[in-house]
């Protein structure tokens, strides 16, 4: 038995428009900004940097153990911020005086980068911020 369907450009296009104009929002930015500020936390949170690995550990001598979650007192994390800057982009910041030396590392406490999105991030990002938007819209 043979079973087809008949597909309609117009239909196709509609898809397409229905595309362009969720790429074209301004909401998409302020989306993907929002993503990417709750990722980078709970991403710190669960102590991996942006490459999604575990940061480097505590020092022997130092009095802290476990692993490295850069929550010490909350004030950091709770900094991380973002704000759109177009239709499709955004900025996070994260002004905490403190957050460029974990970022960057010191002489004497290793570099865990935590502000950045890895690759799993990216991908996570595009169906939560698109993908899935845009198949709730097509339906």
């Amino acid at each position: 038995m043979l079973i087809s369907v008949e597909i309609d450009a117009w239909e196709a296009g509609d898809t397409l428009a229905t595309a362009y104009d969720l790429l074209a929002s301004p909401k998409l930015g302020d989306a993907a900004g929002a993503f990417a500020a709750n990722r980078i936390v709970e991403r710190t949170l669960r102590g991996r940097d942006v490459s999604d690995a575990f940061f480097a550990p505590y020092a022997m001598d130092s009095p802290k153990s476990g692993i490295p979650n850069l929550y010490e007192t909350g004030a950091m994390l709770g900094s991380v911020v973002h704000a759109p800057s177009g239709p499709t982009r955004a900025n996070i910041n994260c002004p905490s005086p403190t957050a460029k030396y974990h970022q960057e590392g010191t002489f004497r406490m290793p570099r865990r980068e935590f502000i950045g999105l890895s690759a799993r991030d990216k991908s996570d990002m595009l169906d939560e911020v698109f993908t899935d938007p845009l198949m709730e819209l097509v339906g």
